[in-house]
């Protein structure tokens, strides 16, 4: 299948989660996140779209233990990371997504990003809405990879190239 394709059927594949479903998943994705609290200091996380695992109670146990917290925003034609706590102030943007109005810049290196995506596959490659963004920011930013997606994505195989960037762990309601 083409990327193209792909994204179609996972778009419908996600439409057909019940709320219970996403909403039970969402716990599990944020449950299997907590083994890994110990491990890193510096958090890019993600303000999930409606269709992607909810992984608010997580940031919030972040929060809690004083990790730093940062959210990829579009810059440009880039991301960049903006810090992000219980008092920023959220707001939606070109494409939808999730926004901190004015933003602080994180001008340092992080330790894991989390990776929202339409699709995983299991070798670890992901399928996204096209526009690059993550891929050219994740090439210059040598961290763990986490992506995490509703296990209704999982695909056998994303075409992929030599520009695409793939992850180091998958994580649905159970790690991959």
């Amino acid at each position: 299948m083409s990327k193209s394709q792909l994204r179609a059927r996972a778009n419908k594949q996600l439409a057909t989660i019940s709320p219970e479903n996403k909403k039970q998943q969402s716990a599990n994705i944020c449950h299997t996140l907590e083994q890994y609290n110990n491990k890193y200091e510096i958090w890019a996380v993600f303000i999930p779209f409606v269709y992607e695992p909810n992984i608010t109670s997580f940031i919030e146990q972040l929060w809690k233990q004083n990790k730093t917290v940062l959210v990829p925003q579009i810059d440009g034609d880039w991301l960049r990371l903006a810090y992000y706590n219980a008092d920023s102030i959220i707001t939606q943007w070109i494409y939808g997504e999730w926004i901190i109005q004015n933003p602080v810049w994180h001008q340092w290196l992080l330790d894991v990003c989390l990776v929202p995506w339409l699709a995983f596959d299991l070798q670890g490659n992901r399928l996204g809405h096209g526009k690059w963004y993550y891929d050219k920011f994740l090439a210059v930013n040598n961290c763990y990879r986490i992506g995490v997606c509703h296990k209704e994505t999982i695909v056998e195989n994303i075409p992929h190239n030599n520009l695409d960037q793939w992850m180091n762990l998958i994580i649905t309601e159970h790690q991959l």
